[in-house]
C-alpha cells in the first residue's frame, strides 16, 4: 500500500531540530514504502542540522525506506542509527557523505536484526563518496551477508521514480 501526501511546506511546521518530531504522526500498519525527500521543502535548508530519527519500528511492514543520510544517523553526535523494522528489504540514503562507512559497519554488525535486507542504495552527487574499496571491511562484510550495494547519481533524483 502506498500513501501519497500533498502539502504545502509553508503551511506545515517542520521542526528544524528533529526528524522524529516531523514524522511522528506517520503510523500506518500497512505502509511498505517511505520516501522522505526534502528537496522541495522550502523552509528546510540544512537537513544536516536536524537530529536523526530514533526509530521506524512503529511501521512494521516497511520494506523500502528512502531518506537523507541525516535521517538515519548524525555525523556530529554519538553514532546511534535509526532503528528500522525487521522486514526492511531496501535502505536508500540521499545526499551521502564519507561517513556512510560507519552506517554500513553498523548494519553489517546487526544484519540479524534485518534478515530481509537485500539492498543498500547510496544517492550521491559527489565522486568522493563513491570511491570505497568494496573488498575491504565494512563493505565486504555487508556484501557477504547478501546485501547488494548500489551507487546512484543523486542529481537525477532517481529515488522519486518507481
Amino acid at each position: 500500500m502506498r500513501i501519497r501526501t500533498s502539502w504545502d511546506p509553508w503551511e506545515v511546521r517542520f521542526d528544524p531540530h528533529s526528524f522524529d518530531y516531523a514524522f511522528a504522526n506517520i503510523h500506518h500498519g500497512a505502509l511498505e514504502t517511505l520516501v522522505i525527500d526534502l528537496a522541495d521543502v522550502k523552509n528546510c535548508h540544512r537537513p544536516e542540522l536536524i537530529e536523526p530519527a530514533l526509530s521506524l519500528e512503529r511501521l512494521p511492514k516497511l520494506r523500502r525506506v528512502v531518506a537523507p543520510q541525516d535521517f538515519y544517523f548524525s555525523e556530529e553526535s554519538t553514532f546511534q542509527p535509526c532503528k528500522l523494522p525487521p522486514l526492511v528489504e531496501s535502505i536508500e540514503l540521499i545526499h551521502t557523505s564519507v561517513e556512510i562507512e560507519n552506517y554500513v559497519r553498523c548494519l553489517a554488525g546487526s544484519k540479524a536484526s534485518y534478515p530481509r535486507l537485500r539492498k543498500l542504495v547510496f544517492w550521491s552527487d559527489t565522486e568522493s563518496t563513491r570511491q570505497f574499496d568494496l573488498r575491504k571491511k565494512p563493505w565486504s562484510s555487508i556484501l557477504e551477508a547478501g546485501v547488494e550495494v548500489q551507487w546512484e547519481r543523486g542529481d537525477d533524483q532517481g529515488w522519486r521514480v518507481e
